[in-house]
Formats: structure tokens, sequence, C-alpha cells
């Protein structure tokens, strides 16, 4: 245990002493106070309705008291419109009554919302509601922007690690160690207790600076475990088939595709095409938080457990070539 923990603070001095990894570290905790600042901008952003000459004026000075409108000429123009804009919708007069134009691919909640009011304009009635607080205001939009500053929090540790795992091959550090009393797995709980650590603390100010004290601790919890495990992964990765910071870079952008982009590319694609994207570990992770954040149905606590499952998989999967290419001694 004394060899780990000697292990975890050499990490922290060497992290403090980096300059590259003081950006990295901390360049999350900066985007986290833009994101603060612009916060309110975006959870004030209105619904826009476009509207076409069929609807009544009346009808219209209701309708502002709710949306931001856009009058067209014709329902063509309209069509257009809503169809270039992803959760805009258009509303038609036909029928004697208001009738909702939208795409299919809106948010549900924002069309719940829009249905609830035209439902009321339709039979003529303001629509008067109160909102019970309970002292915690928040939107999804809020909601995302923190998890994905949480996300990258991780992730940018994860890669820290690995790019801190190939100084230690320049710097000859392995050749000490095999002579020395530590094993691999002495070199590989250190690391991952450091990148656990630092995680965590980034995280939590990163919250604190977001949305103060009123942070949901389970969510936070959740996208933690999951986030971090993948940048663990993504570390080990870099390391283990980089032999210089040249080569670092080049790795982390395959990694960053294959474990990132792919599984954001997982939410464009059909749900019988989903299956692809199963071995891929980052994909569970976007999962556990699409489940947590945007409530997309799944259970929360499989999807977790898999995604934990599958990234210790694949780090089982790289011990061989960790052995190989550390040399530190056994296992």
């Amino acid at each position: 245990m004394n060899k780990i923990i000697s292990l975890v603070k050499k990490d922290w001095k060497n992290s403090l002493n980096d300059k590259m990894t003081i950006f990295v570290l901390f360049f999350p905790i900066i985007i986290s106070i833009v994101v603060r600042i612009f916060l309110p901008s975006f959870e004030n952003a209105s619904i826009k309705i476009f509207i076409d000459t069929s609807v009544p004026n009346n009808k219209v000075v209701m309708l502002e008291n709710y949306f931001e409108i856009e009058k067209l000429e014709n329902y063509n123009s309209l069509e257009n419109k809503v169809n270039s804009y992803g959760d805009n919708l258009g509303v038609i007069f036909s029928e004697n009554s208001l009738k909702l134009v939208l795409t299919g691919s809106e948010s549900p909640h924002i069309i719940n919302v829009v249905k609830s009011v035209l439902n009321y304009v339709n039979q003529d009635k303001s629509l008067n509601y109160e909102i019970e607080s309970l002292g915690i205001r928040r939107s999804v939009i809020s909601d995302v922007l923190n998890t994905g500053v949480l996300i990258l929090i991780v992730g940018m540790v994860g890669f820290s690690m690995g790019f801190t795992i190939v100084e230690d091959k320049e710097s000859k550090m392995f050749s000490a160690m095999g002579v020395s009393p530590i094993i691999l797995s002495d070199y590989l709980i250190s690391k991952i207790i450091t990148v656990l650590i630092q995680s965590a603390l980034f995280a939590l100010i990163a919250q604190l600076i977001l949305i103060g004290l009123n942070f949901n601790l389970f969510s936070f919890f959740i996208i933690f475990i999951s986030g971090s495990m993948m940048g663990i992964f993504l570390g080990f990765v870099i390391g283990i088939f980089s032999d210089n910071q040249n080569a670092a870079i080049a790795v982390s952008k395959v990694t960053i595709f294959i474990c990132c982009m792919l599984p954001m590319i997982s939410f464009l694609v059909p749900e019988q095409f989903q299956k692809l994207f199963y071995v891929i570990p980052g994909y569970w992770v976007m999962k556990v938080f699409s489940i947590s954040i945007l409530n997309i149905e799944g259970n929360l606590i499989l999807t977790l457990f898999i995604a934990l499952i599958i990234h210790l998989l694949f780090i089982i999967a790289l011990t061989p070539k960790m052995k190989k290419t550390f040399k530190i001694g056994r296992l």
C-alpha cells in the first residue's frame, strides 16, 4: 500500500509541475465558468412557432403570450420553415381549430407544452398556471451542459493519465521500476486512484461553479462512475500503444473517434442498427447519459452495470500488452 501511495504522490507532484497537465486539468474549469455565465441565456430561450395567414388575429394575440411567433405568407413557406428548424413547430387554422405542424423529431417535452397551450387557445381560454418550486430551478439544457462538462473533466483526466504513462516510458522509469519492489498492479492501481481523485475533485469544483450545492448527488455519481471508467480505459490505451508524445496525440485522435464520436453517431441510427455499437465501451456511457439526463427509456442501473463490465473486460484484454510494454514485473 505504501508503494501505491508513493506513486500517487509522484503523479500529483508531476501534474502540478507539468504545464500541459495543468492546462488539461483546469481547462474544464474554465469551460464551467463560461457555461455558468451564458447558462441563463440558454435557459431563457423561447419556443418559436411559425404560423400562416389562416390563423385568426385573435388567436395570434393569444399565442404571442406564450411563444415567439413568426407569421408566414402561406402553408408551403411554413412547411419549409418547420423542416429547417429542429424544435420549432408550425401552427395552422383548419376546421375551426388550431392544428400543430411538426416533423416528428422535436422534443416530446416541447410538443406537450405547445399542445397544452393550443388546447386552451382553441377554447378561447387563458392558460393560468402555477409552478410549485422546491427551490431548485433546472432545465434540460442546463442538465445536458452540466453533464457534458462532467464527462469532459473525467475524459481529460483520463487522457492526462495516458500522457503521463508515455512520459514514464520516455524517461526510462519502467527500467528503474523493473529492479524495484514495485509490481505492475501497484503501478496500475496508483494510476486509477490518481484519475479518480483528480476527477472527483475537479468535477465537484465544476458542479459547484455551475449549479452550487443544488445538484443531484445520485446523477452526479452515476455519470462520474461511468465517465471515469471510460477515461481510465482511454488513458491506458494511449499509454500502452504510444511510445512518444507525438504517437500519443495520434492514438488520442483514433480513440476519441471510436470511443466518443461513434457513440454520439449512434443517436442518429435507427433502433434496429443499435446492436452494431454494443461492443464500443463509450456507447454504454452515452446510454447512461441519455437515460439519466435526457429521460430516454431504459434501465439505468443495468446500463451502468453493462458499461462497467465492458470497460473492465477491455482493460483485462489489454493486460498481456501491459505486461509486455511496461516490463515492471508480475501483475
